[in-house]
């Protein structure tokens, strides 16, 4: 476990050494001590002059870089700091304080000609200034530093507080940077270039210090400096190719992770679209069943709806014998009735015929009677029967109607009944083929996703195994140079 956070702390490291700033950059910035690296040294024993032009480059290239991000006329305008009114000042209105404080006129200025003047005839520059981006271009493209829409004061104190952060931050960075003595012990590099250009500089400390005269000890010397600047070869050659081979080291690692990812990235695919899948079969299933749900209450309903309807018509029918089935038949009332009415005055005539019969005691009158009463009894006979067999006939056909009606109901009602039952049965088939559907998609998917698991497994056990050979490869590359 060990061995595997050093290699992995190795490897860290050194992505950090290929970031690392430049010597130049931490002398300008005043970071890294004099003497510590080794083109230093070799700069501090040449010749005084060539170290100063070459500092005076290094200024001149930093003054170049801050330069580059200096503002322009037009955000200098935007911001106050330039007069609008002294860009349109003729030359003999531009006015300049001297070394006593006090203003005095371009006029007395004449003398001084490239002092206080500006160009305002110059095509070029005119060509240039329009070429210009605007602000709002700048603020687009997030290379203008003070926003004119934000208070300038807010800007600066932003500024301040950002510089601090990084100023705490590298300040930690710098805290946290191995020494070259914990590198050494490590095993990271190999110290072996102070040691010669101290022995270089003490033998040329002892030629300067020899009684030789100046052209031998000129010979020496240049003798010894060759050698120094063959070894600084030798060594930044070496350190170019270890530059080299950590690149490369560099560029197949991110290239496996990167095909890593990209494996990553397409089982993932496939997995989200393995569980869309199961969503959509979800839905579906979810979708039939609620169709099979609005399907029963629909036929519940519909029953329902045929039992009433069926209910209302039993029950017309059952009012339907007060009311005659054919109008040429006269009903059973009225004929009860006329008779009734007939009756009556049968009953009266009767009465008149035995009061007069009481009257006039006459036998052969009251014969005469008696056969009248026994043939008006015989009629009365007669006409009952008949109202009986009209009473039948009527209820007969009441009932052969009524007993049609239910037939034609209980036909109807079993046919929908049937239709109900069939559309139930499919719908029913349907979502058992669709759970066992789903049953077996399930299966596929879990199969699947343990095959996925297996090989991805392998390949990240496979790219460890190239990790580790690589980090071997390496640490014997390192140990041969």
């Amino acid at each position: 476990m060990k061995k595997l956070k050093k290699e992995r702390d190795v490897i860290i490291l050194n992505r950090r050494m290929l970031l690392r700033p430049k010597p130049e950059n931490l002398y300008h910035r005043n970071i890294a001590p004099t003497g510590t690296f080794g083109d230093e040294v070799e700069i501090a024993l040449l010749d005084p002059f060539i170290f100063t032009v070459v500092y005076n480059v290094m200024n001149i290239l930093a003054l170049e870089e801050s330069f580059k991000g200096r503002p322009g006329m037009e955000h200098l305008l935007e911001q106050g700091v330039i007069d609008p009114v002294t860009l349109t000042m003729s030359r003999n209105q531009i006015l300049r304080r001297n070394e006593f404080g006090t203003e005095e006129d371009s006029d007395i200025l004449k003398s001084q000609p490239a002092r206080g003047r500006f160009i305002e005839n110059d095509s070029g520059l005119g060509k240039a200034l329009r070429r210009r981006p605007s602000v709002t271009d700048l603020m687009v493209k997030n290379i203008l530093w003070n926003d004119p829409s934000i208070d300038a004061q807010a800007q600066v104190t932003e500024r301040r507080q950002h510089r601090r952060r990084t100023s705490e931050l590298l300040d930690q960075k710098l805290a946290e940077r191995p020494d070259i003595n914990s590198l050494v012990e490590r095993g990271i590099i190999i110290e072996t270039n102070d040691m010669f250009v101290a022995e270089v500089a003490t033998a040329m400390q002892r030629v300067q210090n020899m009684g030789m005269s100046d052209q031998h000890k000129r010979l020496v010397s240049k003798i010894i400096a060759d050698l120094l600047t063959q070894h600084n070869i030798t060594v930044h050659d070496m350190n170019q190719r270890h530059v080299e081979k950590m690149k490369e080291y560099k560029r197949m690692e991110d290239e496996a992770h990167k095909e890593s990812r990209r494996r990553e990235r397409k089982l993932r695919t496939e997995l989200d679209n393995r569980a869309r899948l199961i969503a959509h079969n979800n839905a579906v299933i979810e979708r039939y069943e609620q169709e099979k749900k609005e399907a029963q209450q629909e036929m519940s309903e519909e029953i329902k709806k045929m039992k009433e309807d069926y209910e209302e018509q039993l029950r017309i029918l059952q009012e339907s014998t007060r009311i005659p089935i054919s109008t040429s038949v006269p009903s059973l009332q009225q004929m009860n009735a006329d008779f009734n009415q007939y009756y009556r005055s049968y009953v009266q005539s009767l009465q008149q015929l035995q009061q007069s019969i009481s009257q006039s005691r006459d036998t052969n009158s009251a014969a005469f009677m008696n056969n009248v009463v026994q043939q008006t009894t015989q009629l009365n006979t007669a006409h009952n029967n008949q109202i009986e067999k009209q009473k039948k006939e009527l209820t007969t056909a009441f009932q052969s109607q009524m007993n049609a009606r239910k037939q034609a109901h209980d036909e109807e009602f079993a046919k929908l009944q049937e239709h109900h039952n069939e559309t139930l049965k499919t719908k029913t088939e349907e979502i058992e083929k669709l759970k066992q559907q789903k049953k077996e998609m399930s299966q596929i998917v879990t199969k699947k996703l343990q095959n996925l698991q297996y090989t991805h497994e392998k390949e990240i056990e496979k790219e460890r195994t190239i990790a580790t050979l690589l980090q071997q490869n390496l640490k014997e590359q390192k140990k041969h140079f």
